[in-house]
C-alpha cells in the first residue's frame, strides 16, 4: 500500500486527509511513499467530491478528472481576484491563479463544454483547502486511473498539482490531450503550456517575427559558416542544433536552407569562388518531428518525409523506378514487390542530399557511410547521445 503524507501540513489536518488518500491510494502499492502539496491533496479531495457526477467510469479518479477539476477550480481563483495563500507552495498556488485567467479571459466556454461533456453537470470545486472534507465512503471503490498512476510514479520530490496537470498533457499513453482535442480543447491546452514555458523564461512573448535585418547575434554569419561546414563535409556527417525554445533555431534554419539549395546565393553571400563543393545543389527536407512522437509512427512519418520530398518532382513511373533502387540496394536485385513499396524513399540523383528537422528532432544517421549524405537537425532535446541513434532502416539509395 502506498504511503500518503501532505508537505508542511499541520497535524490535526494530515491526521483527517491522510487516512482518505490512503483509501484513495490502496491498490497502488507501486507508488511507494508519495509527498503531496497541500493544494495537492486538496484537488485529489475535490476531485473525489465529483466522482458520483461522473458520466462514465465512476470509480476511477482518472488524469481527464484532475485535469478538468484543477482548471475549474483555476478559474473560480482567478474569478475571485488577487488574493495571496500563505505558505511554502505559494507558487504552485499562484500558477492555479494565474491558469485560471487564461481560462477566464479565453476558454471559459470551451472548459464549459469540456466539463459537461464528462460529467452530468459542471462541477464547481471550492479553492478553500479542506473547508469541506468529502465523508470517507465516498473514498471506498475508487481508485486511480493507469494514466494518473504513471504521472505519480514520475514525481521524485514534492508532487504539486499543476506538475500532475502538465505531465499528464505532455505524456501521449495518459491519453488527456487527444481526449481534450476531441472535445475542442487543444487551444487550451497549448496555451497552458505556452504560459508555463513563457514563465520559465524559455520563450519569449513575441508579437511578430523578426525581419532578417532585425536579427542579431550575426545568426546570418552563422549561417553561412554551418552551409561552408555542410558543404564540405567528407563521408557521413550529422549537425545537430540544440537550444531552448525561442533561441533562434528554426530561424537560423530558415536561413541555412536556400545557402544548400541555391549554390549560386552561397556564393554571392560567403564569397566563395566556384569550387567542386559550392557547385553541389542540396534537396532540404523539412520534417515535423511534433506530429508522431513514438515509433514506429515517428519512424515511418519520417520516410514518408523524405519519400515526399524525394518523388516531388518524379511522375509516377519515376516514383515506381526510385523505390525500385532503393529495395535494390537495400535487398538486393531479388528485393520482393513489397519491400519496393515499403523501403524506396530517397534515391540518389544528382543532388546531394541533407535532411532538416523541427524540434524536438532526434537526428538519423544511416546504416552505411556515403560521401553523399549529410544531415542538420535543429531540436530542444538536451541529449547529445540521441544524435547517435542508429537508424533501422535504409534511407538513402544509392
Amino acid at each position: 500500500m502506498a504511503t500518503v503524507t501532505i508537505h508542511n501540513a499541520l497535524d490535526p489536518l494530515r491526521a483527517e486527509i491522510e487516512p482518505l488518500l490512503a483509501i484513495l491510494f490502496a491498490s497502488s502499492a507501486a507508488l511507494g511513499t508519495l509527498s503531496l502539496s497541500s493544494l495537492c491533496a486538496h484537488v485529489l479531495v475535490e476531485c473525489v467530491r465529483y466522482m458520483p457526477i461522473k458520466k462514465s467510469q465512476r470509480d476511477v479518479l482518472s488524469t481527464s478528472t484532475v485535469f478538468l477539476v484543477t482548471l475549474l477550480m483555476a478559474r473560480k481563483l482567478a474569478q475571485a481576484g488577487p488574493k495571496t495563500k500563505a505558505g511554502l507552495m505559494e507558487d504552485d498556488f499562484e500558477r492555479l491563479r494565474a491558469w485560471g485567467t487564461i481560462v477566464r479571459d479565453k476558454h471559459s466556454k470551451d472548459l464549459d463544454k469540456l466539463a459537461a461533456s464528462f460529467f452530468s453537470e459542471v462541477p464547481t470545486p471550492d479553492p478553500t483547502e479542506f473547508s469541506e472534507v468529502v465523508p470517507a465512503e465516498q473514498f471506498s471503490g475508487v481508485h486511480l486511473g493507469e494514466g494518473l498512476e504513471r504521472t505519480l510514479q514520475a514525481q521524485l520530490q514534492e508532487i504539486r498539482i499543476t506538475d500532475i496537470v502538465l505531465r499528464s498533457i505532455d505524456d501521449p499513453s495518459t491519453g488527456v490531450a487527444k481526449r481534450m482535442a476531441q472535445h475542442g480543447g487543444s487551444d487550451l491546452v497549448e496555451d497552458l503550456r505556452r504560459a508555463l514555458k513563457i514563465e520559465a523564461g524559455c520563450i519569449p512573448e513575441m508579437v511578430r517575427e523578426a525581419a532578417d535585418d532585425e536579427l542579431a547575434l550575426d545568426v546570418a554569419d552563422y549561417a553561412k559558416a554551418l552551409a561552408t561546414i555542410l558543404r564540405t563535409a567528407k563521408d557521413e556527417f550529422t549537425f545537430a542544433l540544440f537550444g531552448p525554445w525561442g533561441s533562434g533555431k528554426t530561424t537560423l534554419t530558415r536561413l541555412l536552407r536556400p545557402l544548400l539549395e541555391d549554390p549560386e546565393a552561397f556564393r554571392k553571400e560567403t564569397m566563395v569562388q566556384e569550387t567542386l563543393f559550392s557547385q553541389r545543389r542540396y534537396k532540404v527536407v523539412l520534417h515535423n518531428a511534433w506530429k508522431y512522437r513514438e515509433p514506429p509512427e515517428s519512424w515511418i512519418y519520417l520516410y514518408k518525409s523524405l519519400a515526399d520530398c524525394a518523388g516531388e518532382s518524379l511522375g509516377a513511373v519515376g516514383r515506381v523506378a526510385l523505390a525500385a533502387r532503393a529495395a535494390h540496394y537495400r535487398w538486393g536485385p531479388l528485393a520482393p514487390r513489397r519491400h519496393i513499396a515499403f523501403t524506396g524513399f530517397v534515391g540518389r540523383s544528382t543532388r546531394r542530399h541533407a535532411a532538416i528537422g523541427r524540434d524536438p528532432w532526434v537526428s538519423h544517421r544511416c546504416c552505411r557511410p556515403s560521401t553523399h549524405d549529410c544531415h542538420f537537425a535543429e531540436g530542444s532535446n538536451k541529449n547529445p547521445s540521441t544524435i547517435r541513434e542508429k537508424c533501422p532502416a535504409e534511407l538513402i539509395a544509392r
